[in-house]
């Protein structure tokens, strides 16, 4: 699987002329503590829900805090591990994703990676597991697969 199939559309970018209040509802909102910001197609960071409640500042738009905005990036065609990787890494809750051209193609988050792992792993289907014990002398593989 690759990040491109992670990509959700549920949690739009915000724009660098955004306002501070604008970014904390959608934070709100949509349950992330982090949320891309960008200018046109280029993405410029993230910015995350601390640094907005430390600003103090609800009416300045983002562009004006003047702040030293993270860039943690993923290729559209990375394998999902890789975004899996990072996000815990950093302690994200959103992810950015650039494409080829290096244009913001989208984002992923916690949720929309979960979704698409417990779909994966069939952990939505029932099933179960059967232990079998027995002596090292009794294994024999035909015998298993028969009372399986």
């Amino acid at each position: 699987m690759i990040v491109n199939d992670l990509i959700t559309d549920e949690i739009p970018p915000l724009k660098y002329t955004d306002t501070v209040d604008l970014a904390l509802n959608w934070m709100e909102e949509f349950k992330v503590n982090h949320l891309a910001v960008i200018n046109g197609k280029e993405l410029i960071g993230i910015v995350s829900e601390s640094e907005l409640l430390d600003s103090n500042h609800p009416d300045f738009s983002i562009d004006n805090l003047k702040l030293n905005l993270t860039k943690p990036v993923i290729h559209t065609n990375q394998h999902a591990y890789d975004a899996i990787k990072l996000m815990a890494r950093l302690n994200l809750s959103l992810l950015p994703v650039l494409d080829e051209q290096e244009n913001f193609a989208g984002s992923i988050t916690q949720r929309s990676v979960l979704e698409k792992m417990a779909g994966i792993t069939s952990v939505q289907e029932p099933g179960g597991i059967i232990v079998l014990n027995m002596n090292i002398n009794d294994y024999n593989l035909t015998q298993i697969a028969s009372i399986v």
